[in-house]
């Protein structure tokens, strides 16, 4: 039993490095998603607080929401989407590996597998959210 353990071994070494290779690809892209979407929101609001101060003489710290809102200026980061985003292949890739555990490598194989879909669900569930104007 000794000597059949230790064969498995590489096998399943070899399955989690893989899909831990896969995670950390989204783990990537979520960072990327994070700096760009901040980079981009920050640019955002240095237009509209340069459209406001130009063009209707206001402040963005001053004017009214109501006004910004109408004009399709958001001064808000989705902070919590981005942190979901970046956390989700983490903890998805533990989990799936954790419950993969004293199971045949074909199960822990899917498990894994079946955690990476549920990444991409997560990712591009935030990622609509975030495009649509959600927090």
């Amino acid at each position: 039993m000794s000597a059949r353990r230790l064969s498995v071994a590489p096998a399943v070494l070899a399955v989690l490095v893989g899909f831990g290779l896969l995670y950390a690809w989204d783990l990537y892209e979520a960072i990327a998603n994070m700096v760009l979407t901040v980079q981009q929101r920050t640019a955002e609001i240095d237009a509209a607080r340069e459209f406001l101060s130009s063009t209707l003489d206001l402040d963005l710290e001053t004017a009214d929401p109501a006004v910004l809102e109408a004009l399709g200026i958001s001064t808000a980061i989705p902070w919590s989407a981005l942190t979901m985003n970046v956390l989700a292949p983490v903890l998805v890739f533990v989990v799936a590996a954790m419950l993969g555990r004293r199971r045949p490598l074909w199960q822990r194989a899917l498990l894994l597998l079946a955690g990476l879909a549920v990444v991409a669900v997560v990712t591009l569930s935030l990622t609509a959210y975030v495009r649509a104007g959600g927090l």
